[in-house]
């Protein structure tokens, strides 16, 4: 590879060599401001000298490719992506709206319900409290009695 860069590094000097080698002398058949390579070759001189047309390839390929693929991705940002959020987001909001009204009337009405019914028992059963241990202890005793009944009925 190195030995075929030499060659053609080599070639390119040599052919710029050739070409230029009478550039600063007069002759007879070229005026002596025009470039010895536009005199020699032409097409060869416009070829290079619009820079192969790389910048207009380049603009028709690859400049167009990206304009119409920037075009392609707006497209569907605004109307695909768009759309897709926004009917995941509605349907998220009517099941919030279900869950709420699923949520005030079935599990916060019953909740409600069952905590009226504790207070109401745990009031009573406050009431039954008094705080004197003879009275507990009488109805440990009442139970234990009522137990042993219960087992020698059974037995």
């Amino acid at each position: 590879m190195l030995f075929i860069s030499f060659v053609l590094v080599g070639s390119g000097i040599a052919l710029g060599i050739w070409f230029y080698r009478k550039a600063g002398a007069k002759d007879q058949d070229r005026p002596a401001d025009v470039d010895p390579l536009e005199y020699a070759q032409p097409a060869v001189f416009r070829f290079l000298a619009n820079k192969m047309w790389i910048d207009e390839l380049y603009a028709r390929t690859v400049i167009a490719f990206a304009w119409a693929s920037a075009r392609l991705s707006d497209w569907m940002d605004r109307y695909f992506w768009d759309g897709l959020v926004r009917g995941f987001g509605a349907i998220g909001q009517l099941f919030g709206i279900f869950t709420a009204d699923v949520d005030e009337r079935g599990i916060n009405a019953g909740v409600d319900k069952t905590t009226i019914g504790a207070r109401g028992l745990g009031r009573l059963l406050s009431s039954a409290h008094s705080g004197q241990i003879q009275i507990y202890l009488g109805v440990v005793a009442v139970g234990m009695l009522a137990l042993l009944l219960l087992y020698a009925w059974l037995a």
